[in-house]
Protein backbone atom coordinates (compact mmCIF):
# COMPACT_ATOMS: atom_id res chain seq x y z
CA UNK A 1 0.00 0.00 0.00
CA UNK A 2 1.50 3.58 -1.14
CA UNK A 3 2.19 5.71 1.53
CA UNK A 4 1.39 9.50 0.00
CA UNK A 5 0.11 12.39 1.80
CA UNK A 6 -2.89 11.90 3.20
CA UNK A 7 -6.09 15.15 3.99
CA UNK A 8 -5.01 15.88 7.76
CA UNK A 9 -1.98 14.67 8.26
CA UNK A 10 0.62 16.20 9.99
CA UNK A 11 4.29 14.28 10.10
CA UNK A 12 5.31 11.11 8.87
CA UNK A 13 5.07 8.25 11.38
CA UNK A 14 8.24 5.73 11.22
CA UNK A 15 6.18 2.93 12.34
CA UNK A 16 5.08 0.78 9.39
CA UNK A 17 2.48 -1.35 11.41
CA UNK A 18 0.98 1.68 12.81
CA UNK A 19 -1.91 1.94 10.64
CA UNK A 20 -3.90 4.14 12.71
CA UNK A 21 -1.84 7.22 12.75
CA UNK A 22 -2.35 7.63 9.33
CA UNK A 23 -5.77 8.35 9.39
CA UNK A 24 -7.45 11.45 8.50
CA UNK A 25 -7.68 13.92 11.92
CA UNK A 26 -11.09 14.57 10.98
CA UNK A 27 -11.15 10.00 11.67
CA UNK A 28 -8.90 10.32 14.78
CA UNK A 29 -10.35 13.22 16.16
CA UNK A 30 -13.91 11.61 16.53
CA UNK A 31 -12.57 8.31 18.21
CA UNK A 32 -10.64 10.07 20.66
CA UNK A 33 -14.20 11.78 21.64
CA UNK A 34 -15.47 8.03 22.13
CA UNK A 35 -13.16 7.97 24.98
CA UNK A 36 -13.35 9.75 28.65
CA UNK A 37 -11.70 13.17 27.61
CA UNK A 38 -8.62 12.30 30.21
CA UNK A 39 -7.97 9.29 28.51
CA UNK A 40 -7.95 10.72 25.22
CA UNK A 41 -5.41 13.89 26.39
CA UNK A 42 -3.20 11.13 27.51
CA UNK A 43 -3.17 10.20 24.01
CA UNK A 44 -0.63 13.27 23.61
CA UNK A 45 2.52 11.40 24.60
CA UNK A 46 2.60 9.26 21.62
CA UNK A 47 4.17 11.40 19.12
CA UNK A 48 4.36 15.26 17.97
CA UNK A 49 1.13 13.51 15.25
CA UNK A 50 -1.11 12.47 18.30
CA UNK A 51 0.14 15.77 20.71
CA UNK A 52 -3.07 18.12 20.27
CA UNK A 53 -5.49 15.28 18.64
CA UNK A 54 -7.44 15.05 21.70
CA UNK A 55 -7.90 18.64 21.78
CA UNK A 56 -9.51 18.71 18.71
CA UNK A 57 -12.06 15.51 19.66
CA UNK A 58 -13.18 17.79 22.62
CA UNK A 59 -15.27 19.83 20.03
CA UNK A 60 -17.43 16.67 19.35
CA UNK A 61 -18.82 16.58 22.48
CA UNK A 62 -22.49 18.00 23.29
CA UNK A 63 -21.13 19.80 26.45
CA UNK A 64 -18.20 21.77 27.83
CA UNK A 65 -16.55 19.61 30.07
CA UNK A 66 -13.81 22.44 31.91
CA UNK A 67 -12.86 20.45 34.45
CA UNK A 68 -9.63 20.06 36.49
CA UNK A 69 -10.00 16.17 36.40
CA UNK A 70 -10.38 16.45 32.45
CA UNK A 71 -7.11 18.29 32.02
CA UNK A 72 -4.68 16.95 34.92
CA UNK A 73 -6.57 13.26 34.63
CA UNK A 74 -8.53 11.99 38.22
CA UNK A 75 -5.06 11.24 40.23
CA UNK A 76 -4.92 15.30 40.35
CA UNK A 77 -5.79 17.05 44.02
CA UNK A 78 -5.54 19.62 46.36
CA UNK A 79 -2.47 18.09 47.95
CA UNK A 80 -0.11 19.72 45.29
CA UNK A 81 -1.15 23.09 46.82
CA UNK A 82 0.16 22.56 50.36
CA UNK A 83 2.45 21.13 53.16
CA UNK A 84 2.50 19.60 56.53
CA UNK A 85 4.59 21.86 58.81
CA UNK A 86 4.41 22.22 62.92
CA UNK A 87 0.72 20.20 62.62
CA UNK A 88 -1.06 22.80 60.31
CA UNK A 89 -1.51 22.72 56.58
CA UNK A 90 -0.05 25.38 54.81
CA UNK A 91 -1.25 27.05 51.25
CA UNK A 92 1.39 27.49 48.30
CA UNK A 93 -0.26 30.53 47.00
CA UNK A 94 2.42 30.94 44.40
CA UNK A 95 1.96 27.15 42.73
CA UNK A 96 -1.62 27.64 43.12
CA UNK A 97 -1.98 30.65 40.70
CA UNK A 98 0.20 28.60 38.32
CA UNK A 99 -2.12 25.71 38.45
CA UNK A 100 -4.97 27.74 37.86
CA UNK A 101 -3.01 29.90 34.95
CA UNK A 102 -2.30 26.48 33.35
CA UNK A 103 -5.96 25.76 33.85
CA UNK A 104 -7.21 29.05 32.30
CA UNK A 105 -4.86 28.89 29.86
CA UNK A 106 -6.45 25.29 29.19
CA UNK A 107 -10.02 25.90 28.83
CA UNK A 108 -9.21 29.07 26.28
CA UNK A 109 -7.29 26.39 23.79
CA UNK A 110 -10.57 24.52 23.95
CA UNK A 111 -12.95 26.89 23.54
CA UNK A 112 -11.19 28.27 20.57
CA UNK A 113 -11.64 24.70 18.66
CA UNK A 114 -14.69 24.52 19.31
CA UNK A 115 -16.88 25.36 16.33
CA UNK A 116 -20.36 24.25 16.92
CA UNK A 117 -23.39 26.59 17.19
CA UNK A 118 -25.00 24.57 19.58
CA UNK A 119 -24.38 22.97 22.97
CA UNK A 120 -26.48 21.02 25.73
CA UNK A 121 -24.44 21.96 29.01
CA UNK A 122 -21.37 23.85 30.59
CA UNK A 123 -19.39 22.50 33.36
CA UNK A 124 -16.72 24.74 34.94
CA UNK A 125 -14.77 22.46 37.97
CA UNK A 126 -11.65 24.42 39.45
CA UNK A 127 -10.81 26.43 42.65
CA UNK A 128 -11.44 29.97 41.25
CA UNK A 129 -11.75 33.44 42.49
CA UNK A 130 -12.88 37.17 41.84
CA UNK A 131 -9.48 37.93 40.26
CA UNK A 132 -10.64 35.47 37.60
CA UNK A 133 -14.13 37.09 36.77
CA UNK A 134 -12.90 38.58 33.17
CA UNK A 135 -12.29 34.66 31.90
CA UNK A 136 -15.00 33.03 33.97
CA UNK A 137 -17.76 35.66 32.47
CA UNK A 138 -16.29 35.17 28.62
CA UNK A 139 -16.28 31.48 29.14
CA UNK A 140 -20.12 31.95 30.72
CA UNK A 141 -21.20 34.37 27.52
CA UNK A 142 -20.03 31.75 25.21
CA UNK A 143 -22.11 28.92 26.97
CA UNK A 144 -24.98 31.50 26.30
CA UNK A 145 -24.19 31.93 22.90
CA UNK A 146 -24.26 28.27 22.31
CA UNK A 147 -27.48 27.94 24.08
CA UNK A 148 -26.80 25.94 26.77
CA UNK A 149 -29.34 24.65 29.09
CA UNK A 150 -27.77 23.14 31.64
CA UNK A 151 -25.10 25.26 34.01
CA UNK A 152 -22.35 23.42 36.62
CA UNK A 153 -20.50 25.72 37.98
CA UNK A 154 -18.29 24.72 41.00
CA UNK A 155 -15.45 26.91 41.76
CA UNK A 156 -14.24 25.35 44.92
CA UNK A 157 -12.75 21.81 43.25
CA UNK A 158 -9.96 20.35 44.52
CA UNK A 159 -8.79 23.09 47.25
CA UNK A 160 -10.89 22.94 50.42
CA UNK A 161 -7.86 23.21 53.34
CA UNK A 162 -8.34 27.18 53.62
CA UNK A 163 -11.81 29.08 53.78
CA UNK A 164 -11.66 31.44 50.64
CA UNK A 165 -13.09 35.13 52.01
CA UNK A 166 -16.77 36.38 51.02
CA UNK A 167 -14.15 39.03 49.06
CA UNK A 168 -12.78 37.38 47.19
CA UNK A 169 -15.67 35.04 45.85
CA UNK A 170 -16.39 35.49 42.12
CA UNK A 171 -19.76 37.46 41.46
CA UNK A 172 -21.98 35.03 39.36
CA UNK A 173 -22.91 37.33 35.95
CA UNK A 174 -26.84 37.78 36.33
CA UNK A 175 -26.85 40.41 33.83
CA UNK A 176 -25.68 38.08 31.45
CA UNK A 177 -29.17 36.17 31.50
CA UNK A 178 -31.61 38.41 29.90
CA UNK A 179 -35.44 37.72 28.96
CA UNK A 180 -33.46 36.34 25.61
CA UNK A 181 -30.72 34.29 26.57
CA UNK A 182 -31.64 33.13 29.31
CA UNK A 183 -34.71 31.53 27.92
CA UNK A 184 -33.38 28.42 27.32
CA UNK A 185 -31.62 27.62 30.76
CA UNK A 186 -33.30 24.77 32.64
CA UNK A 187 -30.59 23.93 35.36
CA UNK A 188 -28.24 26.11 37.48
CA UNK A 189 -25.90 24.75 39.69
CA UNK A 190 -23.66 27.10 41.24
CA UNK A 191 -21.23 26.66 44.35
CA UNK A 192 -18.84 28.78 46.25
CA UNK A 193 -19.48 31.97 44.38
CA UNK A 194 -21.64 35.26 44.94
CA UNK A 195 -25.36 35.11 43.77
CA UNK A 196 -27.26 39.05 43.33
CA UNK A 197 -29.83 38.00 41.10
CA UNK A 198 -31.64 40.84 41.10
CA UNK A 199 -31.90 40.97 37.18
CA UNK A 200 -31.62 37.40 36.29
CA UNK A 201 -34.47 36.42 33.94
CA UNK A 202 -34.83 32.60 33.74
CA UNK A 203 -38.30 31.41 32.54
CA UNK A 204 -37.13 28.27 31.74
CA UNK A 205 -35.26 27.35 34.76
CA UNK A 206 -36.57 24.16 36.13
CA UNK A 207 -33.63 23.11 38.57
CA UNK A 208 -31.75 25.55 41.11
CA UNK A 209 -29.02 24.15 43.26
CA UNK A 210 -27.05 26.81 45.23
CA UNK A 211 -23.90 25.73 47.62
CA UNK A 212 -22.26 27.61 49.73
CA UNK A 213 -23.26 30.41 47.69
CA UNK A 214 -23.71 34.02 49.39
CA UNK A 215 -27.31 35.30 48.70
CA UNK A 216 -30.01 37.20 50.67
CA UNK A 217 -34.05 37.01 50.99
CA UNK A 218 -34.51 39.93 48.80
CA UNK A 219 -32.22 38.46 46.08
CA UNK A 220 -34.41 35.27 46.24
CA UNK A 221 -37.47 37.36 45.83
CA UNK A 222 -36.61 38.67 42.95
CA UNK A 223 -34.96 35.21 41.84
CA UNK A 224 -38.43 33.58 42.12
CA UNK A 225 -39.88 36.30 40.39
CA UNK A 226 -38.14 35.81 37.54
CA UNK A 227 -38.57 32.01 37.66
CA UNK A 228 -42.03 31.08 37.27
CA UNK A 229 -41.16 27.59 36.11
CA UNK A 230 -38.78 26.47 39.03
CA UNK A 231 -39.93 22.93 40.39
CA UNK A 232 -36.93 22.29 42.07
CA UNK A 233 -34.80 24.23 44.84
CA UNK A 234 -31.70 23.45 46.70
CA UNK A 235 -29.65 25.72 49.35
CA UNK A 236 -26.93 24.06 51.15
CA UNK A 237 -24.50 26.05 53.47
CA UNK A 238 -25.98 29.44 52.34
CA UNK A 239 -24.29 30.41 55.67
CA UNK A 240 -25.69 34.23 55.45
CA UNK A 241 -29.99 33.69 54.59
CA UNK A 242 -31.76 34.54 57.35
CA UNK A 243 -34.99 33.64 56.46
CA UNK A 244 -36.73 32.47 53.80
CA UNK A 245 -40.35 32.93 52.56
CA UNK A 246 -41.19 30.82 49.07
CA UNK A 247 -44.62 32.05 47.73
CA UNK A 248 -46.34 33.65 45.33
CA UNK A 249 -45.80 32.64 41.78
CA UNK A 250 -44.15 29.72 42.38
CA UNK A 251 -47.31 27.74 41.15
CA UNK A 252 -45.16 24.84 40.00
CA UNK A 253 -42.29 24.21 42.47
CA UNK A 254 -42.32 20.20 43.94
CA UNK A 255 -39.07 19.81 45.83
CA UNK A 256 -37.45 22.07 48.29
CA UNK A 257 -34.17 21.15 50.44
CA UNK A 258 -32.82 22.85 52.98
CA UNK A 259 -29.59 21.95 54.10
CA UNK A 260 -27.30 23.29 56.78
CA UNK A 261 -27.94 27.18 56.18
CA UNK A 262 -27.12 27.85 59.98
CA UNK A 263 -28.21 31.36 60.04
CA UNK A 264 -31.47 30.64 59.06
CA UNK A 265 -33.88 31.84 61.29
CA UNK A 266 -37.84 30.88 59.79
CA UNK A 267 -38.75 29.20 56.51
CA UNK A 268 -42.39 29.87 55.39
CA UNK A 269 -43.41 28.04 52.66
CA UNK A 270 -46.96 28.29 50.34
CA UNK A 271 -46.23 26.35 47.47
CA UNK A 272 -49.58 24.10 46.21
CA UNK A 273 -47.55 21.93 44.24
CA UNK A 274 -44.68 21.20 46.71
CA UNK A 275 -44.63 17.10 47.07
CA UNK A 276 -41.19 16.58 48.97
CA UNK A 277 -39.73 19.24 51.35
CA UNK A 278 -36.36 18.09 53.01
CA UNK A 279 -34.51 20.38 55.86
CA UNK A 280 -31.26 19.70 58.07
CA UNK A 281 -30.29 22.16 60.31
CA UNK A 282 -31.43 23.93 63.84
CA UNK A 283 -34.96 24.18 65.19
CA UNK A 284 -36.18 27.40 62.98
CA UNK A 285 -40.29 28.71 62.82
CA UNK A 286 -41.81 26.52 60.39
CA UNK A 287 -45.04 27.89 58.42
CA UNK A 288 -46.38 26.38 55.78
CA UNK A 289 -49.63 27.16 54.01
CA UNK A 290 -51.78 25.12 50.71
CA UNK A 291 -49.59 22.34 50.98
CA UNK A 292 -52.02 19.99 50.51
CA UNK A 293 -49.81 17.82 47.89
CA UNK A 294 -47.05 17.54 50.42
CA UNK A 295 -45.91 13.65 50.14
CA UNK A 296 -42.73 13.08 51.60
CA UNK A 297 -41.25 15.10 54.39
CA UNK A 298 -37.25 14.35 55.53
CA UNK A 299 -36.41 16.82 58.99
CA UNK A 300 -33.00 16.03 60.37
CA UNK A 301 -33.20 18.49 63.68
CA UNK A 302 -29.85 19.16 64.85
CA UNK A 303 -30.63 20.47 68.64
CA UNK A 304 -28.68 23.98 69.86
CA UNK A 305 -30.67 24.78 72.82
CA UNK A 306 -30.67 22.32 75.34
CA UNK A 307 -32.77 23.72 77.41
CA UNK A 308 -35.62 24.16 74.49
CA UNK A 309 -38.05 21.39 73.58
CA UNK A 310 -37.41 19.22 70.21
CA UNK A 311 -40.18 20.19 67.84
CA UNK A 312 -40.07 20.09 64.04
CA UNK A 313 -42.77 23.04 64.30
CA UNK A 314 -42.97 25.69 66.63
CA UNK A 315 -45.97 27.40 65.35
CA UNK A 316 -49.54 25.68 65.64
CA UNK A 317 -50.45 22.90 63.16
CA UNK A 318 -54.14 22.87 62.19
CA UNK A 319 -55.47 18.96 62.05
CA UNK A 320 -55.57 17.93 58.47
CA UNK A 321 -53.33 19.98 57.40
CA UNK A 322 -50.92 18.13 55.40
CA UNK A 323 -53.97 15.70 53.57
CA UNK A 324 -51.39 14.23 51.57
CA UNK A 325 -48.15 13.04 53.46
CA UNK A 326 -47.46 9.77 53.06
CA UNK A 327 -43.72 9.72 54.21
CA UNK A 328 -42.17 11.19 57.19
CA UNK A 329 -38.88 10.79 57.99
CA UNK A 330 -37.44 12.56 61.35
CA UNK A 331 -33.33 12.39 62.29
CA UNK A 332 -33.35 13.98 65.70
CA UNK A 333 -30.01 14.57 66.67
CA UNK A 334 -30.29 15.89 70.08
CA UNK A 335 -28.86 15.66 73.86
CA UNK A 336 -31.54 16.74 76.11
CA UNK A 337 -35.65 17.29 75.79
CA UNK A 338 -38.64 14.91 74.89
CA UNK A 339 -40.04 13.38 70.96
CA UNK A 340 -43.61 14.82 72.05
CA UNK A 341 -42.94 17.71 70.50
CA UNK A 342 -43.53 15.41 67.02
CA UNK A 343 -46.60 14.48 67.92
CA UNK A 344 -48.84 17.78 66.34
CA UNK A 345 -47.08 16.91 63.14
CA UNK A 346 -48.41 13.44 63.43
CA UNK A 347 -51.77 14.78 64.17
CA UNK A 348 -51.66 16.84 60.99
CA UNK A 349 -51.06 14.26 58.48
CA UNK A 350 -54.05 11.79 58.93
CA UNK A 351 -53.32 9.51 55.78
CA UNK A 352 -49.16 9.03 57.18
CA UNK A 353 -48.17 5.46 56.08
CA UNK A 354 -44.36 5.43 56.70
CA UNK A 355 -43.04 7.00 60.02
CA UNK A 356 -39.52 6.89 60.08
CA UNK A 357 -37.29 8.49 63.11
CA UNK A 358 -33.80 8.02 63.84
CA UNK A 359 -32.28 9.21 66.73
CA UNK A 360 -28.46 9.84 67.42
CA UNK A 361 -28.68 10.57 71.37
CA UNK A 362 -30.36 9.72 74.26
CA UNK A 363 -33.47 11.41 75.78
CA UNK A 364 -34.64 12.33 79.23
CA UNK A 365 -35.88 9.99 81.51
CA UNK A 366 -38.40 12.23 83.03
CA UNK A 367 -40.10 13.97 79.95
CA UNK A 368 -42.46 15.52 82.40
CA UNK A 369 -39.09 17.40 83.62
CA UNK A 370 -38.42 19.34 79.93
CA UNK A 371 -42.47 20.72 80.16
CA UNK A 372 -44.30 18.86 77.98
CA UNK A 373 -46.64 16.35 79.14
CA UNK A 374 -47.84 12.80 77.12
CA UNK A 375 -50.38 13.78 74.56
CA UNK A 376 -54.14 12.57 74.79
CA UNK A 377 -54.23 9.23 72.36
CA UNK A 378 -55.46 10.40 68.88
CA UNK A 379 -55.87 7.76 66.18
CA UNK A 380 -53.51 7.07 62.89
CA UNK A 381 -55.40 4.63 60.85
CA UNK A 382 -53.21 4.99 58.08
CA UNK A 383 -50.44 4.60 59.34
CA UNK A 384 -48.76 1.04 58.15
CA UNK A 385 -44.57 0.95 58.85
CA UNK A 386 -42.61 2.42 61.39
CA UNK A 387 -39.05 2.41 61.52
CA UNK A 388 -36.93 3.21 64.24
CA UNK A 389 -33.03 3.59 64.53
CA UNK A 390 -30.78 4.35 67.34
CA UNK A 391 -33.11 2.70 69.89
CA UNK A 392 -31.36 2.18 73.19
CA UNK A 393 -34.29 1.48 75.24
CA UNK A 394 -34.35 4.50 77.53
CA UNK A 395 -38.03 4.52 79.47
CA UNK A 396 -39.14 7.81 77.24
CA UNK A 397 -37.89 6.37 74.27
CA UNK A 398 -40.69 3.25 75.08
CA UNK A 399 -43.24 5.59 76.09
CA UNK A 400 -42.85 7.02 73.39
CA UNK A 401 -43.03 4.26 71.32
CA UNK A 402 -45.39 2.46 73.10
CA UNK A 403 -48.04 5.73 72.10
CA UNK A 404 -47.40 4.91 68.82
CA UNK A 405 -48.21 1.54 68.53
CA UNK A 406 -51.22 2.19 70.81
CA UNK A 407 -52.53 4.81 68.25
CA UNK A 408 -51.68 2.93 64.82
CA UNK A 409 -54.77 0.96 64.29
CA UNK A 410 -53.74 -0.38 60.89
CA UNK A 411 -49.84 -0.90 61.70
CA UNK A 412 -48.08 -3.85 59.95
CA UNK A 413 -44.64 -3.76 60.04
CA UNK A 414 -42.06 -2.42 63.41
CA UNK A 415 -38.74 -2.54 62.77
CA UNK A 416 -36.30 -1.21 64.81
CA UNK A 417 -32.43 -0.91 64.21
CA UNK A 418 -29.99 -0.68 67.73
CA UNK A 419 -27.72 1.97 64.91
CA UNK A 420 -28.02 5.15 64.04
CA UNK A 421 -28.86 5.37 60.66
CA UNK A 422 -28.31 8.61 58.37
CA UNK A 423 -29.54 10.45 55.07
CA UNK A 424 -27.61 12.04 52.82
CA UNK A 425 -29.62 14.55 50.38
CA UNK A 426 -26.92 14.09 47.66
CA UNK A 427 -26.92 9.75 48.05
CA UNK A 428 -30.29 9.86 49.07
CA UNK A 429 -30.11 6.85 51.08
CA UNK A 430 -30.20 5.56 54.56
CA UNK A 431 -26.81 3.71 55.85
CA UNK A 432 -25.54 3.01 59.28
CA UNK A 433 -22.73 5.12 60.72
CA UNK A 434 -22.73 4.16 64.63
CA UNK A 435 -22.01 1.08 66.04
CA UNK A 436 -24.93 -0.56 67.94
CA UNK A 437 -26.39 0.34 71.35
CA UNK A 438 -27.19 -1.99 73.82
CA UNK A 439 -30.38 -1.80 74.78
CA UNK A 440 -31.17 -1.12 78.46
CA UNK A 441 -32.68 -4.59 79.71
CA UNK A 442 -36.15 -5.44 79.37
CA UNK A 443 -36.66 -1.86 76.37
CA UNK A 444 -37.83 -5.01 74.10
CA UNK A 445 -40.24 -7.03 76.15
CA UNK A 446 -42.49 -3.93 77.28
CA UNK A 447 -42.41 -3.03 73.34
CA UNK A 448 -43.62 -6.44 72.63
CA UNK A 449 -45.76 -6.65 74.78
CA UNK A 450 -48.31 -3.58 73.49
CA UNK A 451 -47.20 -4.85 69.72
CA UNK A 452 -50.89 -5.67 68.17
CA UNK A 453 -51.92 -8.68 66.79
CA UNK A 454 -50.65 -9.70 63.32
CA UNK A 455 -47.43 -7.38 62.88
CA UNK A 456 -44.57 -8.31 61.71
CA UNK A 457 -41.91 -6.89 64.01
CA UNK A 458 -38.02 -6.86 62.92
CA UNK A 459 -34.83 -5.84 65.83
CA UNK A 460 -31.88 -5.44 63.61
Amino acid sequence: MGRGRRRGRTNKVNNPDDRISEMPDEILSFMLFLLPIEDAARTSILSRRWRYLWKTSAAYSSSFNLDVVAMRGSAYSDDIFVSFNDYRYLDYEELLSIERLKFINWVDQILKLDYRPMMDSFRLRYYIKKDSTDHINRWINMAISKRVKNFDINLSHFHTWGKCLNEELYTFPDWLFTLETGSLVKLLYLKSCIFRPLNFNCSSLVDLQLCEVLIDQTCLVSFFSNCPNLEKLFLVRCHNLLGLKISGPLLKLKYVAIINCRSLGYLDIDARNLNRLEYRGKQVNFSFLNVTQLSDVIVHLIQEDYSAAISPIKRPIHLSQFTNLKKLVLVITAYNGTLWGFIPLLHGSPFLHTLEMHWSYPFAKDSEEKGMQKPSDFPHSSLKNITVSGFKGSAHEVEFTTYLLNNATTLQKLTIFKATKYYSYEEGYYGCVAEKRKIEEGATEQVMNVLPPGVEFLLL
